[in-house]
């Protein structure tokens, strides 16, 4: 939200000032995000992106053709997969990544409850506290979510093979 509060106009409706690979999936994720967490301000941001995208992508797929934002117009709306591999705790996942960048986890840990009142701080003193500006809404969104899933589907009806986090990670930050 804040990036395409950033960057929208009257006439401009995006997260960037222009177009890029996937357009749908940007404003299709916001929209099952504000359905999920019953969050009215994402649907409708959501759907006006979608818009956007929707008067934008074929004069633009016309003059260069974009594979990737074809296939995703060729997916039937309302079908989802889930690409990832194993489940783990957040916890889990930055042991794994410290671990492979050589470093520790912090010791201290800030409980829930101070983020939950660090959230509804202005910018301002948020700001000084340490936390961001968007502390509110990222707290919002993510205190007491959890988003596991299973790729079974995705294995099953696209061959998708999910690779461990450390083989992922080492990949992603080449990482011998």
């Amino acid at each position: 939200m804040s990036i395409l509060s950033g960057v929208e106009t009257v006439d401009w409706v995006w997260f960037e000032e222009e177009l890029a690979y996937d357009n749908a999936r940007l404003p299709q994720a916001l929209i099952v995000t504000g359905i999920a967490t019953g969050t009215p301000t994402y649907v409708a941001a959501g759907s006006r992106a979608l818009v956007q995208a929707a008067n934008e992508v074929p004069a633009a797929a016309s003059a260069n053709p974009n594979p990737i934002e074809a296939d995703a117009r060729s997916l039937s709306i309302g079908e989802s997969y889930y690409l990832a591999g194993q489940n783990m705790k957040l916890r889990d996942a930055m042991e794994v990544a410290a671990r492979l960048g050589g470093h520790s986890l912090p010791r201290f840990e800030i409980p829930t409850a101070v983020i939950r009142l660090g959230s509804r701080a202005p910018a301002a003193l948020a700001r000084a506290m340490g936390f961001p500006d968007d502390l509110g809404e990222v707290a919002k969104s993510s205190i007491g979510v959890t988003y596991w899933g299973s790729s079974a589907k995705a294995a099953t009806e696209l061959g998708y093979q999910p690779r461990d986090l450390t083989s992922g990670l080492r990949t992603t930050f080449d990482v011998g």
